[in-house]
């Protein structure tokens, strides 16, 4: 008789799978024989599923099908493409949960692929037709002869500019602006593809600057603090104080690190913290209703595109109306100026 197996490894199998953890579940299931041949089965799926490797379960038409008789339950509700988008999906979901941002990023491409290449398709049916199957390169191309052939006006408007051939998320974005989809489904479309593109590490940022009027010291300023809890290199972190057109100020002095070359990628920071010092009674309510907290923070990269992006900025001040709203001496009990 095969000993049982001790609750604290189901407990300590239930915690892994919370935060997707399948693989190491699945190896410590493996270990005892007494462990359900059908639940070491569904880890094994569930970690093949994570690895994003769908065929595994598709193999395993025995299993699934006991299962389904058993309990009711169909391991598998799609067609074998409708499924590895699911999965995509899922390993998404696992990113985020696992704070894993710039793995969330990437694991975004396939999703768009596969959602632009089905929007595509409804424009053009037979749309894979015109797709050169590439096997075991890294794309696939543009089949440009039949395209050109072809009595589809999306494909004539599209090659009306030199194009590459290559068929990616970028590709076939720009293909669908030429179709009759919506404007407002081309708009998301392009913001996909944005946030596609967003996909830098920490590694990337070469510099900070950091605009706030109320930081948690008066020095060192926070972008050294956001140089530390980033993880960041020793990169260089600028401070602005400039209230309310701070974030505007950051902007610009990131954009002539990027223009003048010395910089590729600047990441820049707005943040307040307002409550702590407004005035919230009768007296006060003028002032406090136009103020908050409240944070913002983009990364500024270079981009060979001249008609993208900040063309220009123009910064201007009056300082003759500096007192209409100011904090005076903050905390050294005498004038800087």
């Amino acid at each position: 008789m095969m000993p049982p197996i001790p609750i604290p490894i189901y407990e300590t199998i239930d915690i892994l799978l919370d935060v997707y953890a399948y693989h190491h579940a699945w190896r410590i299931a493996e270990q005892y024989s007494a462990f359900p041949k059908q639940g070491c089965y569904l880890l094994e799926m569930l970690k093949e599923r994570r690895e994003l490797n769908v065929g595994f379960v598709f193999a395993h038409h025995e299993e699934n099908q006991a299962i389904y008789q058993q309990y009711g339950f169909s391991v598998i509700r799609n067609p074998r493409e409708e499924e590895q988008l699911a999965n995509y999906i899922m390993d998404l979901e696992a990113k985020v949960k696992n704070e894993k941002i710039i793995d969330f990023v990437r694991a975004v491409s396939p999703i768009l692929y596969r959602l632009f290449y089905r929007l595509a398709k409804r424009e053009v049916p037979n749309f894979e037709t015109f797709i050169h199957d590439a096997k075991n390169a890294q794309y696939d191309t543009w089949l440009f002869h039949k395209m050109k052939q072809s009595d589809y006006p999306i494909f004539h408007q599209y090659l009306a500019i030199r194009r590459d051939d290559k068929i990616t998320t970028k590709s076939l974005s720009e293909l669908l602006q030429y179709s009759h989809l919506p404007y407002d489904i081309k708009e998301i479309i392009r913001e996909l593809r944005q946030f596609e593109r967003s996909g830098l590490t920490t590694d990337d940022i070469d510099f900070v600057v950091f605009a706030t009027l109320s930081p948690d010291y008066y020095f060192p300023g926070p972008g050294v603090l956001v140089q530390k809890e980033l993880g960041l290199r020793t990169v260089g972190a600028l401070d602005v104080r400039n209230q309310c057109s701070g974030f505007l100020y950051a902007l610009s002095v990131a954009d002539q690190f990027i223009k003048t070359g010395m910089y590729k990628n600047v990441l820049i920071i707005g943040s307040e913290i307002h409550s702590r010092g407004l005035d919230m009674t009768t007296r006060g309510r003028n002032v406090s209703v136009i103020f908050g907290d409240g944070a913002g923070a983009a990364v500024l990269s270079r981009t060979e595109d001249n008609t993208k992006g900040v063309l220009s900025t123009h910064l201007h001040s009056e300082g003759e109306h500096a007192e209409e709203l100011a904090l005076v001496t903050p905390g050294m009990g005498t004038r800087w100026v």
